[in-house]
């Protein structure tokens, strides 16, 4: 399956907590990202439409700092979830502008659509 998307997204290798429900749900590894959404790398898919918290750690100069942002899936497959994120709620928006500060700043991140 070819996925399709208006817009460019970052790649970035990032683990992440995902909750559903207040409850954890599972790990993964956050692989790309952009302002509208994210694709999650994980053996656990939460069912399509569901809304799920993500919590991520990123390096500073203090240890570390800890964002979470909410997310609704909009597709899984045996790879992982592909997740909508929900800007409107000021924290989300906040800790999706430091996943994609981070991932512009981090070595291990590329342009996935030049």
């Amino acid at each position: 399956m070819i996925e399709h998307r208006c817009s460019k997204r970052q790649e970035i290798a990032l683990a992440a907590s995902l909750y559903h429900q207040g409850r954890y749900w599972a790990g993964g590894i956050i692989l790309n990202a952009n302002q509208h959404g994210l694709f999650v790398a994980t053996d656990v898919a939460a069912p399509k439409h569901a809304f799920l918290e993500v919590i991520f750690s990123v390096p500073s100069e203090q240890g570390e700092n800890h964002h979470r942002f909410f997310a609704m899936v909009t597709h899984a497959d045996e790879c992982g979830m592909g997740l909508y994120t929900d800007v409107l709620i000021p924290e989300s928006r906040r800790g999706l502008s430091a996943l994609l500060k981070y991932s512009k700043e981090s070595d291990l991140c590329l342009d996935v659509n030049p």
